[in-house]
């Protein structure tokens, strides 16, 4: 009897240390602003990749400098990493370039890498668009940002490039249009459907009713000025410009009606208050 009391009292005190023990084995909680990171297992796996990888021909410093970068990308990097470098190398780019370049996606999400990694055979690699290196590199990265809506980007970017390089509507450079593109979807979030359809009929109106005062360049600038305003601002564009330029109505110069529509039309959108 004084044995298993004896035992007991043992078990008992024992349990508690038993308990500690697992819970120091346990995974630590995480705060909820925070994501867990394996950042040892990103390291040592881009050591090992780094060094496989002869061609890179990397010393041992630069081997621990881009496998602390990688690391630093949280869980996934590595992945990330590997999948644009390998499609960057296809594309004759300098390998140490290729490197540098696609370190920046090991602190992107998987969903933006996925969505960049598809762009860019779109404008580079499958050679449609005729864009260079660089310029490809950079609409891709900047279509990538909101993966949700890439797709509806691109479609959006593909009518706008064709409308501008097309010899018999603007016919202007490739690297210019693909600029102007890309500075047009700045405001893509303020159209739902779509900026192209907007663009188009704006760009239009200004260059037959309002073209005797305004040059491609002027009316692509105006162009970007009233879509910066929304999707209701080309509408209030026009009807503020054919008020102002009728006789019914202020009947002001084109250069006037000009100015004065664009005020209008830059007031067709105020944040909601409070």
């Amino acid at each position: 009897m004084k044995i298993r009391h004896w035992l007991l009292a043992l078990l008992l005190s024992v349990s508690p240390r038993l308990g500690l023990a697992a819970a120091q084995q346990e995974s630590p909680k995480i705060p909820e602003n925070y994501i867990a990171c394996k950042s040892a297992d990103e390291f040592e796996q881009s050591v090992e990749y780094f060094r496989s990888e002869k061609t890179l021909e990397l010393n041992d410093s630069q081997v621990v400098k881009w496998s602390l970068t990688i690391a630093r990308g949280c869980t996934g990097a590595l992945q990330r990493f590997k999948q644009i470098y390998e499609l960057l190398n296809k594309s004759g780019v300098d390998l140490r370039k290729c490197v540098e370049m696609a370190a920046s996606f090991s602190k992107k999400s998987d969903e933006q890498t996925k969505s960049f990694a598809g762009l860019f055979k779109t404008f580079f690699l499958e050679n449609y668009f005729d864009l260079d290196f660089m310029t490809a590199f950079e609409v891709s990265e900047k279509l990538s940002q909101n993966p949700a809506k890439s797709e509806y980007a691109r479609k959006d970017f593909e009518r706008l490039y064709k409308f501008c390089t097309d010899q018999n509507k603007l016919g202007l450079p490739f690297k210019n249009c693909a600029q102007y593109s890309l500075g047009l979807l700045k405001h893509y979030d303020l159209f739902p459907e779509g900026i192209y359809p907007s663009f188009e009929v704006t760009y239009l109106f200004l260059t037959t009713q309002a073209g005797a005062v305004l040059s491609v360049k002027e009316a692509l600038e105006t162009t970007s000025e009233v879509l910066a305003a929304g999707p209701l601002a080309p509408e209030n564009f026009k009807r503020a410009f054919n008020y102002s330029v009728s006789k019914k109505g202020l009947d002001t110069s084109m250069k006037q009606s000009m100015r004065i529509a664009l005020e209008v039309a830059k007031a067709s959108l105020k944040e909601k208050t409070p």
